[in-house]
């Protein structure tokens, strides 16, 4: 990785001195977190566990005109503090983005953008959060957005991958009128030689000043190619409503996904932190750890959460039960957050949160307490 990294860095070198500008941003985050072990809830003697880890992002554009330019994201970290060798040798550069925007004089209405990118799909990340490479295109539309495009997410032609191939295609649109917001995506996911998943979703938005509310509905049907295996389909329902006025904002969530025999939701690359908790989901503050890495699952999920925030405070509470009908004790636990989001100074967040979860019936006699102190140092600019 660290080769392919410097040669595709000397490579672009004379690409990028021949630029006519240049722009740059970047982040550097270093973070702590001493959390109960995921793997051991409920016991009496769980783990606790301690880490601080540090990264930074570097991303330079380059850009020649209004129809072509070229982005570079660096990645340094995350690394552990504390590892062998102090980390003054960590070997962990990695290519974040590199890919080229391109608006051809010949459809000055397209935007493409080849190479590798990120991803974040318009439904909380409930299906896809990742970096990838592939070919994204940007029709240029009046109040609506649209983005359809390609990923390869694996290739067993690839020099030293795996022996699946996997590609990705999707759509995903975006319209805003007045104080409304209607979005909808299908994709579709193939993994040859094993199965074929779609995902069909929809939702949209209404505010009026200072009160909004929305939901979405993600289904899913995955068909394998061996015929003994039947097909799985599941579904991931949210609805919100939200107050805001000055500097109090509270937000009411309530996620919905079945599970039974042959039905469960799963996201392709999901990134789980739609609900703001700190310790069951993947936190704001540290996602390094989570108990629920998915928003369904084979035992399904109905989450009630609570988040409310008042100038630098905030708090979160959520309510987390199985949906499974199997299942008999389907409370799978009650979480709390107390934390705070002040800046220091011009560019440089400082944020901390401790998180208290108590688990339900769902882990039986075994109902320990866990929790997760957890803080953040962001540079970003």
């Amino acid at each position: 990785m660290k080769k392919v990294g410097v040669f595709l860095l000397l490579a672009l070198l004379p690409v990028l001195v021949g630029a006519t500008d240049f722009s740059f941003k970047g982040e550097m985050r270093t973070r702590m977190s001493a959390y109960t072990n995921t793997e051991e809830i409920g016991l009496e003697a769980a783990d606790e566990i301690s880490k601080i880890d540090s990264r930074i992002r570097l991303y330079t554009k380059a850009t020649y005109s209004d129809a072509v330019a070229f982005t570079l994201g660096i990645e340094v970290g995350d690394f552990d503090w504390g590892r062998k060798g102090h980390n003054k040798d960590e070997k962990i550069i990695e290519v974040k983005h590199a890919y080229m925007d391109l608006n051809p004089d010949f459809a000055k209405q397209m935007k493409w953008r080849i190479g590798l990118q990120g991803y974040k799909d318009l439904f909380g990340q409930a299906i896809f959060d990742e970096d990838a490479p592939g070919i994204v295109v940007f029709p240029k539309m009046n109040n609506m957005q649209i983005r359809s495009g390609i990923f390869i997410l694996s290739d067993d032609d690839a020099k030293e991958n795996t022996e699946d191939s996997r590609t990705l295609a999707f759509v995903d649109s975006s319209f805003k009128g007045g104080s409304s917001t209607v979005k909808g995506a299908v994709y579709y996911d193939l993994n040859r030689n094993e199965a074929a998943t779609i995902y069909l979703a929809g939702g949209g938005d209404l505010t009026f000043d200072s009160f909004g509310f929305g939901g979405q509905l993600i289904y899913m049907s995955r068909n394998y190619d061996d015929d003994a295996l039947e097909t799985v389909s599941g579904m991931f329902a949210h609805l919100y409503a939200q107050l805001s006025k000055d500097k109090f904002t509270a937000k009411a969530q309530l996620g919905y996904s079945p599970a039974g025999e042959n039905s469960s939701y799963e996201g392709i690359e999901e990134y789980s932190d739609l609900y703001g908790l700190e310790y069951a989901y993947k936190g704001s503050v540290y996602d390094g750890q989570s108990l629920l890495s998915t928003y369904g699952g084979e035992t399904g999920q109905m989450v009630l959460a609570l988040n409310v925030a008042y100038d630098f405070l905030f708090a979160n509470a959520g309510l987390i039960r199985a949906t499974h009908s199997d299942i008999e004790d389907k409370a799978i636990g009650t979480e709390v957050d107390l934390g705070f989001k002040t800046r220091l100074t011009e560019k440089v967040d400082f944020t901390g949160v401790y998180a208290l979860f108590m688990p339900g019936k769902a882990f039986g006699e075994d109902d320990k307490t866990a929790h997760e102190l957890a803080a953040q140092l962001k540079f970003k600019f």
